[in-house]
């Protein structure tokens, strides 16, 4: 199953990981120690991968994305102040 090319092991995954998120947040899951240290270091793997490459394009795509924000701002405030 495709959504908007998503894999849907990826979206299970994502689903797991905010469960996970939840259970440690609200301290509704797993009430053992040695486990919720588990479930913090998958969660932690999932979302903050040590992988230099990912780390280099997550923060290319973020500067990215901000620069064309700031872009986008400063277009929409010159058409705004010339009408």
């Amino acid at each position: 199953m495709q959504l908007k090319g998503i894999d849907h092991v990826v979206i299970r995954t994502l689903n797991l990981e905010a469960m996970i998120d939840r259970w440690l947040r609200l301290g509704t899951g797993p009430q053992d120690d040695g486990l919720r240290a588990r479930l913090r270091g998958k969660l932690r793997a999932a979302y903050d991968p040590t992988d230099p490459l990912w780390r280099e394009r997550v923060i290319e795509t973020g500067r990215s994305m901000h620069v064309a924000a700031l872009e986008g701002l400063c277009a929409w405030q010159t058409e705004t102040a010339g009408a």
